[in-house]
């Protein structure tokens, strides 16, 4: 490879680092599928011809919905950009008008959104939590006891309620949850919190960002509010299974980048006695909302994790407060 072979794959790979990992991931994906149109039909991915673009977004349209026909379009435009070649989109009233009424009609792929979770969901769960369990007891919360019934996965459920109130309270996405490490919580001024959320899906490497908490008067049971319950529950388990910040954390010399030593802020415990933690997935956290939805006699099938990213949008906007949401 020629020092001029160098630098292009030097320029190329910081082109693209302005796109965040989970950014670069979805195009890659839309990437394959244009081509593997293009394959199909014989025809070149690029320069983009117009007809046959308009095409595979009609067929984009008729089975997925709206907005992610307008990431796979996305993902066309930057790789034309990459590779220097027009603008598929502004070069093309064609394409413009399909996209257009793509957005108006949605077409066959289009879902009802999800409902968001509010003060009275908060309120519901907490009652019903407490009622279970009063007050923070290790025996039942054991994770080498399995159960059986509705509350039988106690951790399961006790996990649930600290990802859901601190999900609602800083605006989180499920990705967010699991990223999220002991460090990441940490102690300011006039007893508020600021939650550090490291590797969020618009942040960029170096750059701080997260969300402040702040105290409400009186226990978990009289304010359902995430700093109590985190101080309650959540800290006094995490404790009593010996997950604590690692002595070899690197918050305190490098507060945005993500630390690798401290174990996961929610982590899960392997079905058998064999194997270690590790973080929740994100799919596991809209199980956990589902079922919590389930059990306080709502449909679980309209929720899912983003419902308390949107909630906490929403509850945001009722109160007039500006959030910087990531």
């Amino acid at each position: 490879m020629s020092c001029v072979d160098r630098l292009d794959v030097l320029m190329d790979m910081l082109m693209m680092s302005n796109w965040a990992p989970s950014t670069r991931g979805s195009y890659n994906r839309w990437f394959a599928t244009w081509i593997s149109f293009c394959l199909r039909h014989n025809i070149r991915p690029l320069p983009v011809d117009e007809i046959w673009f308009c095409r595979f977004l009609t067929y984009l349209a008729c089975y997925y919905s709206k907005s992610t026909v307008s990431i796979a379009v996305a993902s066309v435009v930057a790789l034309c950009k990459h590779n220097r070649c027009d603008h598929p989109v502004r070069s093309s009233q064609a394409v413009q008008q399909l996209l257009h009424g793509i957005d108006r009609t949605g077409l066959a792929g289009l879902k009802a959104p999800k409902f968001i979770i509010d003060h009275q969901f908060i309120i519901k769960m907490g009652k019903a939590f407490i009622q279970q369990f009063p007050v923070f007891d290790s025996t039942l919360f054991d994770p080498s006891v399995r159960k059986s019934g509705s509350w039988g996965k106690s951790i399961v459920l006790l996990r649930g309620v600290a990802m859901i109130l601190l999900g609602l309270a800083a605006g989180l996405r499920a990705s967010e949850v699991g990223k999220l490490t002991v460090c990441c919580w940490q102690s300011r001024l006039l007893e508020s919190v600021y939650v550090h959320v490291k590797l969020a899906k618009n942040g960029r490497n170096g750059e701080e960002s997260g969300a402040y908490l702040f105290r409400d008067t009186g226990s978990f049971e009289a304010n359902m509010s995430a700093i109590s319950f985190f101080e309650e529950f959540w800290f006094p388990f995490l404790k009593s299974q010996g997950v604590r910040q690692s002595s070899s954390c690197t918050h305190t010399r490098f507060p945005a980048s993500h630390c690798q030593y401290c174990p996961p802020l929610f982590p899960t415990w392997p079905n058998s006695n064999k194997g270690s933690t590790r973080a929740v997935t994100p799919s596991e956290v809209t199980s956990v909302v589902k079922q919590w939805a389930r059990l306080i006699g709502l449909d679980p099938s309209q929720y899912s994790a983003i419902s308390f990213r949107r909630g906490s949008v929403s509850l945001a906007a009722a109160a007039k407060v500006c959030r910087n949401i990531r």
